[in-house]
């Protein structure tokens, strides 16, 4: 089932140099990332943990991301990365795949990997590569196929895909994640719902819909995304009273246990809300574009 045009990864579990709570600036780099594949409209956002879950769990419960722990034992990069393109495969046109030690690029930078038509997409400053990558969904079965001994850059070369690479002005690819960087200009910042006298609708909604459609079931659902049983019920039934129809289905134990899922209304609302978001994002992006242009080319 396709849900978008662009997932993401964060993968902050590898055995080596994953720093997801370093502070860059005022928040963690796993925030920063995050935040920066949101607001360039990337969904769903993966994110891969380790041995410190719990904190990293508390740090995005509220973002809208989906967790997918790795286990206690640290995993090589491309071990984990597989477990996040396994999740994401047949349901995003294109995956962004960011190592949270490296968290500095820019939101340009996003932009430009994503605007990039190439089944491979690699960020180059000063002809070399860094992150984040971008990967076509044909992408990733022969990237779960790779066997070798050598990490994520020899399994996409392996492949013989030609790589696009994008020469971008951004030396934040390649600065790792222990370095004292300070972060420079701003962003725009879209934080898209829906509501009638109260907000019913946000991105935490959202994703809450998305994981019920893939686990059929509302506990699973809830704890991919750090929320309560409870408030996740208490979020669909005020969905469901605001949009007027039924959105998840739900049945009941029996002989082969419960089991909850959309509807079809819900699915189609869902799929509605996730085109409207894309076109709104690129809109708002291309105006943000021209506004920065007009307050500093004077």
């Amino acid at each position: 089932m396709k849900i978008s045009s662009v997932g993401g990864i964060i993968a902050a579990a590898n055995s080596k140099l994953a720093f997801p709570l370093k502070k860059v600036g005022t928040i963690t780099a796993v925030k920063r990332i995050a935040l920066l594949l949101k607001q360039a409209g990337v969904f769903p956002i993966v994110v891969l943990t380790g041995p410190q879950e719990d904190k990293v769990r508390y740090q995005l419960a509220e973002d809208g991301v989906i967790f997918l722990p790795v286990g206690e034992s640290p995993l090589e990069l491309i071990e984990s990365a597989k477990i996040g393109f396994s999740f994401l495969q047949d349901l995003c046109d294109k995956v962004v795949f960011a190592p949270v030690n490296a968290p500095f690029f820019s939101a340009e930078t996003m932009k430009r990997v994503l605007e990039a038509e190439g089944d491979v997409v690699i960020p180059s400053f000063q002809k070399r590569g860094g992150h984040p990558i971008v990967l076509t969904n044909k992408m990733i079965t022969p990237i779960l196929n790779y066997s070798g001994a050598q990490g994520l850059n020899e399994a996409i070369v392996a492949t013989g895909t030609e790589i696009d690479w994008v020469n971008v002005d951004d030396s934040g690819i390649r600065v790792h994640a222990e370095s004292d960087v300070t972060e420079e200009g701003f962003h725009l910042i879209n934080n898209l719902g829906l509501e009638q006298e109260t907000v019913f609708f946000t991105a935490r909604v959202k994703l809450l819909l998305f994981l019920i459609s893939q686990t059929h079931a509302m506990r699973g659902a809830c704890d991919l995304m750090a929320l309560s049983y409870s408030k996740g019920w208490a979020l669909v039934n005020q969905l469901e009273k605001d949009v007027g129809f039924i959105v998840v289905a739900r049945q009941h134990g029996g002989k082969h246990g419960g089991r909850t899922d959309l509807t079809a209304a819900g699915y189609d609302f869902l799929i509605a809300y996730q085109k409207m978001e894309e076109t709104i994002i690129k809109t708002s992006q291309a105006a943000f574009r021209q506004f920065v242009d007009e307050i500093y080319d004077r």
